[in-house]
């Protein structure tokens, strides 16, 4: 349409669509309720929601929290009013401290594990996955239709480094699969396969 953006062949999600769904009618066929915390300070802080279809390799994303320079009480108030306080809540294990105060909370943190290329293999864990978001979910779609590889100045071919500046809701959503794709060994693709 002549109007600047992000060249979709640079983009790491392709395999999502915003779509109407109703929550409470997939949660009450038995998918996988999944939450994850990204947390920052100049950086936003994100919550994001989900129920997992496991068997068909969907990911359903209903709920996010998307804010800057949150505090810790803030963030538990947050979890509390999205009435998440009983689900297992995925949290940045650099964090430990904070993960203890949401435990006084009465919230269920659990600390994402972190390994070698854990960031990497949760991206290639969410790329195996069609993501349908819910249009209230406006902060990931964001960050979806945003977050790119960033393209070497040298050659001017992608790399497979990324853009940190759209990536803290993904983070949130990557953190709620985080115990599936840290015991999972997952079969890295050359990017030269798909054309990047």
């Amino acid at each position: 349409k002549g109007e600047w953006g992000i060249d979709s062949e640079g983009l790491v999600f392709q395999n999502w669509r915003e779509e109407e769904f109703d929550a409470l009618e997939l949660a009450s066929s038995g998918l996988e309720h999944r939450c994850g915390m990204d947390m920052g300070w100049v950086d936003p802080s994100a919550i994001i929601d989900t129920l997992y279809d496991r068997e068909n390799k969907i990911i359903y994303v209903f709920q996010e929290f998307y804010k800057s320079g949150c505090q810790l009480s803030e963030l538990a108030e947050a979890l509390h009013d999205m009435k998440l306080n009983k689900v297992r809540v995925y949290v940045d294990s650099a964090e430990p401290r904070a993960i203890q105060f949401f435990k006084s909370e009465g919230i269920n943190a659990a600390p994402v594990q972190k390994g070698k290329d854990s960031v990497k293999t949760g991206y290639q864990f969410l790329q195996d996955h069609l993501i349908i978001v819910h249009p209230s979910c406006q902060k990931l779609i964001m960050e979806l239709s945003n977050f790119c590889y960033i393209k070497s100045k040298q050659t001017g071919e992608w790399t497979d480094d990324t853009d940190h500046t759209y990536s803290h809701a993904i983070d949130g959503l990557r953190y709620a699969y985080a115990d599936i794709y840290t015991q999972t060994k997952l079969k890295t693709l050359n990017k030269s396969v798909l054309s990047l």
